[in-house]
């Protein structure tokens, strides 16, 4: 009889638990879409591919960041959760010809006391020009370790899935932007 009476005692105290526990959580900070430009900077030097490709590639990045902040049930932070789209720009900075390839990943970003690890899921960058097919692909997961000592150190701790950017296959970009 104890252990009915043990038992009927006890079932209300989880079902109590599970009800009260959602509403002691803090909820997450959703964070509303914000648009950013990168500059241009220089991505390769073509002349390492081939002898007559004597031009550099510039690239920007034009992106949409959205997302949330979740935290734990103390208040500190657990993680953010972000959703990266948005278009990337090759530029012959010679004869200023351009091709342009759009991207869509999540990225998981957690926290340590002197370090940070994002992982990005998704599409990074897939580049089709007409008459090349794909000529730059990178998408599946690629994991960062990021330090910081003044300035950020990034380091690729686990990648899957085809690497044209981090592998630096930038041949055939090249000679997209060639002509």
């Amino acid at each position: 009889m104890s252990k009915k009476l043990l038992l009927a005692a006890v079932v209300p105290l989880v079902i109590l638990a599970l009800v009260v526990s959602p509403v002691l959580a803090v909820p997450p900070e959703h964070l509303p879409p914000s648009g950013f430009t990168w500059d241009p900077e220089p991505l390769v030097d073509c002349s390492e591919y081939g002898e007559d490709y004597d031009f550099v590639i510039e690239w920007t990045t034009e992106a949409t960041l959205e997302g949330e902040v979740l935290y734990n049930s103390d208040g500190s932070f657990k993680k953010l959760l972000e959703h990266v789209s948005g278009e990337r720009i090759f530029e012959n900075i010679e004869t200023h010809k351009q091709v342009s390839g759009s991207f869509s990943f999540t990225e998981v970003y957690t926290e340590g006391d002197y370090w940070a690890e994002p992982i990005h899921h998704g599409l990074e960058i897939r580049l089709a020009v007409p008459g090349y097919g794909v000529v730059f692909l990178q998408t599946g997961t690629i994991d960062y370790y990021l330090t910081w000592n003044g300035e950020f150190i990034e380091e690729v701790v686990f990648t899957a899935g085809p690497k044209d950017w981090t592998d630096e296959e930038y041949s055939m970009l090249c000679a997209a932007l060639a002509d």
